[in-house]
């Protein structure tokens, strides 16, 4: 046996611009060890650990090149976080993207992308992968945007309403059938008393059900009205 070990060939194995601190870093572990008497068996070990760490390094790296390929095909087909963030549910499930050679589905890109999923992307894994792709930064001025945006157009739905309906009192009166026939007109559309609840982001019925109808004018009116109380 070699009094010193040929480690030549660990060097040559490894273009890793940290491989000679990691095998000084190997060294000073054997001359701690006085123990180690097969230097042969050492230099076997340490070389398996450099070339696994090699693999890792350019394995990510690859996965790295690939996710931002993968991003830029996305980017291309979908360009800004507004179109991504409309997508609904069927656009998203049966959306494909033409990307080396075949065709793979947003599930598919999101597992790719390192974001976990289920075979269909739901809502909230739809905007993290939004997040992923357009960047943080660029997302969350888009919702910040967007609640201004949301914001601005309840003002003027409840602005319309309450040209249409100016009092509590009036208010409270649209009953029975008045509900059903109830339309206001907004943005060009005549929109009725649910749609504009769905706009003012209420749940329920405001037409089939009375506590939802006098939550609505608490929300338009105020809370302070007696004849809007349940």
């Amino acid at each position: 046996m070699n009094s010193e070990p040929d480690i030549s060939r660990l060097v040559e194995r490894s273009e890793m611009a940290d491989f000679r601190e990691r095998l000084r870093d190997a060294l000073d572990r054997l001359d701690r060890d006085p123990s180690i008497e097969d230097l042969e068996t050492f230099i076997r070990r340490a070389e398996i650990e450099f070339v696994r760490a090699e693999l890792i390094s350019r394995l990510e790296a690859k996965k790295r090149i690939m996710q931002a390929e993968l991003i830029g095909a996305i980017i291309q087909r979908v360009p800004t976080p507004e179109a991504w963030a409309a997508m609904g549910g069927i656009k998203r499930n049966v959306f494909r993207l033409e990307w080396r050679g075949k065709k793979i589905s947003l599930a598919l890109a999101a597992k790719m992308l390192g974001l976990s999923t289920s075979y269909k992307l739901n809502a909230q894994s739809h905007l993290a992968m939004g997040r992923r792709i357009y960047g943080a930064e660029k997302w969350d001025t888009r919702e910040k945007e967007k609640k201004t945006l949301d914001e601005k157009a309840r003002s003027e739905l409840i602005a319309t309403i309450t040209h249409a309906v100016p009092t509590p009192e009036a208010w409270v009166a649209i009953r029975g059938c008045k509900k059903n026939a109830f339309r206001i007109e907004w943005k060009g559309e005549k929109i009725s008393l649910t749609v504009a609840a769905r706009f003012l982001g209420m749940k329920g019925n405001p037409v089939s059900h009375t506590k939802v109808h006098l939550a609505m004018g608490r929300l338009i009116f105020g809370e302070e009205h007696e004849c809007l109380q349940e």
